[in-house]
C-alpha cells in the first residue's frame, strides 16, 4: 500500500515536469491583419521551447549561426521563422511599428565586402555610405531624386579611407574614418574624425590622435543639440580595438564638445584597411574642439562600436562587439594577420549610459540587450526613442529597456542603417552584398 502511494506521488510529480517542456501553443503564429509567414508573431518571445531544441554556436565568422537555424523538433511552426521578413515580438508595439502597409526591398546589389557609414543628406536628398575595402577611397552616393534611386561613386578632396560611421549636421557630413596607411595614394591616412561638404566634396580633419598615438579606428558618430538650436551640436562616435573611434560632439556647454571611443584599429588591421597595430586601449573619449582637449569618459567596453543618443539626450547607447575577435599583437606582421574570428561567448551587447547634466561624463552603465544573431553593430535611435541595431542577418528594434519589439530579417549581413528620405520615414540598411530599404511606421530624429 505504501509502495502504491509512493508510485502515485512520483507520477504526479513527474507529470508537470514532463508537460512543462512541451508547448501546445505554436511558437510562431500569424499576426492579425498581415500576411503569414511574411509577418510572423512570436508567441511569448518563444522563451519556452518544447523539448528537444538545439542551436549550434558557430565559431566561423563566414557562417555565423542564426536564430532561425535553431532546431525545434516538436514544433513545426518554428520552421516559419526562416521564411519571415518581419518577426513581431511584442504584438501591440510591433504592429504599431509595422503600420498598415510595411514594405521591404533590396534596392541595390553591391559587392560582398563590408559597407558602413550610411548617412542621409537632406540638402541634396542623397544617402552616402562607404566600402571597407583595402585601398578603397571612393564613397558610394545614392540619389533619392526621381522615380527610382540611382547610385554612383564620389571621391572627396582629399580622399577618406575606410569610414565606418557618419552623421549629418549643419550642412556637413562628419565621418569617422578607420583606415591607416602611409603609402596609399593620396595619403598618409590615419583614423580620426573628418568633416565633408557634400556639395563641394571638400574634406577637413577634425581630430586624429590621442597625445601622439593613432586612434585604433574611428567607427560611428552621433550628434544632438540638447537645449535648443541656439547651442552647439553634440556628436558621438565609437571605435574598438577591432572597430574604430567614437567621438561625441556635445552641446551641453556653450562650446562644441566631442566624445569618441577608440579600439578599432584591430578590426581595421584584420580587414586590411590599417597597416598599424593598436597603440591604445579600447576607450570612449570626450573631445572639445574649442580647446583641443581629449578626455577619457569610459574604458569598460571591450570593443565599443555603434553609438546613439536618446531623443532627450539623457541616455547614450553603445554597442560592444567583442564577439568579433581581432588580432592585435603588434609582433605579427601585417601579411600574417588572420581574418576576424568569432566567439559567441564574448560580449555582443547593447549598453545604456546616463549622461551627466553638464555632458562631461557617462554614468550608470547597464547592459540592455544581447544580440540574438552575431553582434549589434550599427546603432540608431528613432524619433520615438526606440533603439535600432544591425545584428547579423537583420535589424532589431528595441524599446528603451532593450526588449525586442520587431526584427527585420535580411538575406545579407546588415552592418549599419540610417533613416532617410524627405520625411525620414525610410530605413536604409547597408551591409555585405546589398542595400535594402524598409518602410515602416517609424521615423528618424529631425536633422539640423
Amino acid at each position: 500500500m505504501h509502495l502504491s502511494l509512493r508510485l502515485v506521488s512520483l507520477a504526479l510529480c513527474i507529470a508537470p515536469l514532463a508537460s512543462a517542456g512541451n508547448n501546445s501553443t505554436p511558437l510562431v503564429q500569424a499576426c492579425s491583419g498581415y500576411s503569414f509567414p511574411r509577418v510572423a508573431c512570436m508567441y511569448r518571445y518563444a522563451s519556452k521551447m518544447p523539448l528537444d531544441f538545439y542551436r549550434k554556436a558557430s565559431i566561423d565568422i563566414s557562417n555565423v549561426d542564426t536564430y532561425s537555424s535553431t532546431e525545434v523538433a516538436n514544433d513545426d511552426s518554428f520552421q516559419q521563422v526562416g521564411k519571415a521578413t518581419f518577426l513581431v515580438w511584442d504584438q501591440q508595439r510591433g504592429s504599431e511599428i509595422l503600420g498598415s502597409d510595411p514594405a521591404y526591398d533590396i534596392v541595390f546589389t553591391i559587392s560582398t565586402g563590408g559597407h558602413e557609414a550610411p548617412v542621409y543628406v537632406p540638402d541634396t536628398n542623397e544617402l552616402w555610405f562607404s566600402e571597407l575595402g583595402k585601398g578603397e577611397l571612393h564613397q558610394q552616393v545614392i540619389s533619392l531624386d526621381g522615380d527610382s534611386p540611382t547610385i554612383s561613386e564620389v571621391l572627396t578632396d582629399p580622399p577618406l579611407y575606410a569610414p565606418s560611421g557618419a552623421r549629418y549636421r549643419n550642412g556637413k557630413i562628419y565621418f569617422s574614418a578607420g583606415g591607416g596607411n602611409s603609402t596609399l595614394e593620396g595619403g598618409p591616412y590615419h583614423p580620426g574624425i573628418y568633416s565633408v561638404d557634400p556639395k563641394t566634396r571638400k574634406s577637413t580633419i577634425e581630430v586624429n590622435n590621442y597625445f601622439g598615438w593613432y586612434f585604433n579606428q574611428v567607427s560611428t558618430p552621433t550628434s544632438h543639440t540638447r537645449y535648443g538650436s541656439s547651442l552647439p551640436t553634440t556628436w558621438i562616435l565609437t571605435s574598438t580595438v577591432a572597430s574604430g573611434l567614437v567621438i561625441l560632439v556635445s552641446s551641453w556647454a556653450q562650446d562644441l564638445t566631442l566624445i569618441h571611443t577608440d579600439s578599432a584599429i584591430v578590426l581595421a588591421r584584420n580587414h586590411g584597411t590599417s597597416t598599424v597595430a593598436p597603440q591604445v586601449q579600447a576607450s570612449v573619449y570626450r573631445y572639445d574642439p574649442a580647446t583641443g582637449a581629449v578626455n577619457i569618459v569610459d574604458d569598460t567596453l571591450h570593443c565599443p562600436n555603434g553609438v546613439a543618443f536618446s531623443p532627450d539626450y539623457k541616455t547614450l547607447y553603445l554597442t560592444d562587439t567583442d564577439a568579433g575577435v581581432p588580432m592585435i599583437d603588434p609582433r605579427v606582421p601585417l601579411s600574417e594577420v588572420p581574418s576576424l574570428q568569432y566567439n559567441s561567448t564574448n560580449r555582443r551587447t547593447v549598453y545604456a549610459f546616463d549622461v551627466s547634466e553638464d555632458g562631461s561624463y557617462l554614468k550608470n552603465r547597464r547592459p540592455i540587450y544581447t544580440a540574438k544573431d552575431f553582434v549589434p553593430d550599427g546603432l540608431k535611435v528613432a524619433s520615438n526613442g526606440y533603439v535600432v541595431t544591425g545584428a547579423g542577418k537583420g535589424v532589431d528594434i528595441l524599446d528603451t529597456t532593450g526588449t525586442p519589439l520587431l526584427s527585420i530579417q535580411t538575406n545579407f549581413t546588415a552592418v549599419n542603417m540610417v533613416f532617410g528620405g524627405k520625411n525620414l520615414d525610410e530605413l536604409w540598411i547597408v551591409g555585405h552584398g546589398a542595400v535594402a530599404r524598409a518602410r515602416l511606421n517609424l521615423t528618424g530624429p529631425a536633422l539640423a
